[in-house]
């Protein structure tokens, strides 16, 4: 992820639990590495993780939050974080699907 993705014009690229271990610098930079892979208009990113809402956040989510400031000085993203971040990196939220249990969701993103 710190490298250039080597898999080039690929229909997806999928992160799972990867961003909040990570600052928005370096998430940006790993974004980066595979904005430059990706074919416009046709490549994904997908990344299944944790985006709080802007109200109504489950306890689970909640729960995350709060361990990843207790433990490693982090953050769960909200939506407007993941916005920001991927639009620094290049790319353009299309959809947040949220699974329904209020756990994780999958962010869909496109080349901006």
């Amino acid at each position: 992820m710190l490298d250039a993705q080597p898999v080039k014009g690929a229909r997806a690229y999928y992160f799972h639990a990867v961003f909040h271990d990570w600052p928005d610098k370096t998430a940006v930079q790993m974004l980066r590495n595979t904005v430059g892979a990706m074919k416009k208009g046709y490549s994904r990113v997908l990344i299944n993780d944790i985006a709080l809402p802007a109200t109504g956040a489950s306890w689970a989510q909640t729960t995350m939050d709060v361990n990843m400031m207790a433990i490693l000085s982090a953050y769960e993203r909200s939506d407007a974080m993941w916005t920001e971040l991927l639009a620094n990196a290049g790319l353009r939220v299309i959809k947040i699907w949220r699974d329904g249990r209020g756990n994780e969701s999958l962010i869909e993103a496109e080349l901006a």
